[in-house]
């Protein structure tokens, strides 16, 4: 039982790491894009 909860744990990392990586990834691009927008204006 022990080795289940650890795997569990190590999804639940996982994917909280994914999640705190794609929310940095849509800032910067959100970020990236706005510039770009302001640029053209």
């Amino acid at each position: 039982m022990a080795g289940c909860n650890h795997m569990m744990l190590v999804n639940f990392t996982v994917a909280l790491d994914c999640i705190a990586w794609a929310r940095l990834v849509f800032q910067t691009t959100t970020h990236y894009t706005r510039l770009k927008s302001l640029q053209n204006l």
